[in-house]
């Protein structure tokens, strides 16, 4: 098996997109849309309980009996070789070499990540803040709608501490992806990104035109709706870039632009 493949972003940020068509890839699989959140206390720190509520999740949405889960889990020595073991297990049922998993906390356990699979890469999904604090007003349920834009600031930059000596750069192990460049140039953005996983280009596999698989999952397993699934429904659309000038107050863009200067400069958003 390869090395894994990690993504991280803010929520609202494309990644959910960018990691449907890059799991398209015939070597790779993605999971077909299940954010893990392996990392948090509700999966790690009760990995041998399968009976949660995000377990059942899991084993559901991977079609993973509970039989196979409790001997993944009995054969592996922590919760992050019990993550990587049910992931080989997928891939390798799907035919595929390696697996990509996109949680947007993984950034806040980039260095667990890097710890754990030392030759796995990392993709953190960008774009631009005031387009994701405006799909947070207006799009995101639960607690992300009700941030006012200074809870908003301090969420991100707490969200980078583990890499910030990387942002704005590219290493053999850490790439961003603009969610702008995506939706504009898709080809060569998918180009770029597998160049960077060290695979080879499929041809087509940027032709996107909605895929409702996830979003009825999401509504049968889980029991609501996605509006990032209800995204994916659709082919690749621009419409959402820039929405931020209908949505934010002249107020909110300022204490963006100020707060998250240093960020933004270094992702090209200046």
């Amino acid at each position: 098996m390869r090395p894994p493949i990690l993504m991280g972003c803010q929520s609202k940020s494309g990644a959910s997109l960018l990691r449907t068509i890059v799991g398209r890839h015939p070597d790779i699989f993605g999971g077909d849309g299940f954010e893990t959140h392996w990392f948090s206390d509700e999966i790690i720190g009760s990995r041998e309980d399968p009976h949660t509520r995000r377990q059942k999740w899991l084993r559901e949405w991977y079609e993973v009996s509970e039989e196979e889960y409790g001997q993944l889990g009995a054969s592996s020595s922590s919760g992050v070789d019990f993550f990587g073991r049910f992931m080989e297990s997928c891939a390798r049922r799907e035919g595929k070499q390696r697996w990509l998993e996109k949680t947007p906390d993984n950034l806040l356990h980039f260095d667990l990540i890097m710890e754990a699979w030392p030759d796995c890469q990392f993709i953190h999904a960008v774009r631009e803040f005031k387009d994701i604090f405006a799909s947070w007003k207006t799009k995101k349920l639960g607690s992300l709608k009700t941030l006012s834009v200074k809870d908003f600031v301090e969420k991100v930059k707490g969200s980078y501490h583990q890499i910030e000596h990387l942002i704005g750069q590219r290493t053999e192990q850490y790439a961003e992806v603009r969610y702008e460049d995506l939706v504009h140039s898709p080809k060569a953005v998918i180009q770029d990104v597998l160049s960077f996983l060290k695979e080879p280009y499929v041809e087509g596999m940027e032709d996107y035109r909605g895929d409702s698989r996830e979003f009825e999952n999401v509504r049968r397993i889980i029991g609501r709706e996605s509006n990032t699934s209800r995204s994916l429904k659709k082919r690749i659309f621009t419409s959402s870039v820039g929405q931020w000038k209908e949505i934010l107050a002249a107020e909110e863009v300022d204490v963006i632009d100020t707060e998250l200067a240093s960020y933004r400069e270094r992702l090209g958003y200046s």
